[in-house]
């Protein structure tokens, strides 16, 4: 892949999601936004149309032999993830999956398999990690900027309209929390913890089976516990919550993709800082100094935050990279073995130990 030349994008599906990716797409210079696949080919031009794509194909075999694509971005339905990456990966086509990357482990570690043996870029669409605060976040607690790590909480949640036939709320489509909602909160812990040990966790099952609120307690084997709550039928904060010896961090919502990163700093600040020793003070002095301009700092995100995770593919095709480092397909499986074990233990089986296999 060469650096002289905008890195030319093909996108699966001509849905809602697959709109958010090509506006932020198109704020970048060095791609372009080529082809669009849909199966209803009027969907398809009305889409093309609306975003100044040259090329409609009528399949999705069509779109991934294209010779004009460098790289297809998934943006189909949850359930649909598997076979859509695969064909791409089997066509021998770099591929962005839209999160959540599958709806299983097993599915995750197929898709991991076949894109390593016929050595194609793949990865998941987290657009979270990739956004200017997850890079802040992940610098400041290397600094230590709250200590030793003791817990994380994070939640995403919204109060949908019921719709039995929407993919929200059909089983078939790989609806419920969870799988569309939950990933983000799972992924953030992830970030910052990697993988439990173990996994309790409680779901509200609504009238078409699917988990419409969920809540779960990850344990690690350091002692750290984590918090994880989902839904589609309440509407939740939407924020995080880094917690330390030393103070903690907040990360505002939208937690999809976060902007405003608080610091705060111990209780014994507010409540005895007068009577501190010179040394506290000077460790206070040096915590505030790493937020960057104070306990409170926005990191603006490119566009409407899509176009970040693009810039990361483009940068490891151009750097001939099968995988980023900032999402590898190891951290795709752990979270999805992660929601093996969520949805294995509001089943009724009691606390589960996570499986890590690949």
């Amino acid at each position: 892949m060469t650096a002289e030349r905008p890195i030319r994008w093909g996108i699966l599906g001509a849905g809602r999601i697959a709109g958010k990716f090509a506006k932020g797409l198109a704020i970048l210079n060095d791609a372009e936004l080529h082809a669009v696949a849909s199966r209803d080919r009027a969907r398809g031009a009305a889409f093309a149309a609306k975003h100044g794509i040259p090329r409609i194909h009528s399949s999705y075999e069509s779109l991934v032999a294209d010779p004009d694509v460098d790289v297809v971005y998934v943006a189909t339905l949850n359930v649909s993830h598997h076979s859509d990456t695969l064909l791409c990966v089997e066509a021998g086509k770099p591929v962005l999956c839209e999160k959540p990357f599958m709806m299983t482990a097993a599915e995750t570690r197929d898709v991991i398999a076949a894109a390593r043996a016929r050595r194609v870029f793949c990865m998941e669409a987290m657009w979270m990690r990739f956004v200017p605060l997850s890079h802040a976040l992940r610098a400041r607690l290397a600094l230590g900027i709250v200590g030793e790590v003791r817990a994380v909480r994070a939640n995403l949640g919204f109060s949908a309209p019921f719709d039995p036939q929407s993919r929200l709320f059909d089983k078939q489509l790989g609806g419920g929390a969870l799988l569309d909602l939950g990933v983000y909160p799972l992924s953030f812990i992830h970030m910052i913890l990697g993988a439990p040990y173990s996994v309790s966790a409680h779901a509200t099952l609504g009238t078409t089976g699917v988990d419409e609120h969920v809540t779960a307690q990850l344990s690690f084997t350091s002692g750290v516990q984590a918090t994880l709550e989902t839904s589609i039928v309440s509407q939740l904060p939407g924020d995080a919550v880094v917690e330390g010896s030393q103070g903690s961090i907040h990360v505002s919502g939208p937690l999809f993709c976060p902007t405003v990163l608080t610091y705060r700093p111990p209780v014994v600040e507010e409540a005895a800082e007068i009577s501190m020793g010179s040394k506290m003070k000077m460790w206070l002095a040096a915590a505030r100094r790493m937020t960057g301009a104070g306990p409170r700092h926005t990191y603006p995100v490119l566009g409407n935050g899509y176009a970040h995770q693009a810039v990361e593919v483009m940068r490891c095709l151009r750097a001939n990279q099968l995988e980023s480092a900032t999402m590898p397909l190891d951290a795709s499986l752990r979270v999805m073995e992660t929601m093996d074990a969520v949805r294995a233990a509001w089943q009724g089986k009691g606390e589960i130990v996570v499986e890590r296999r690949g």
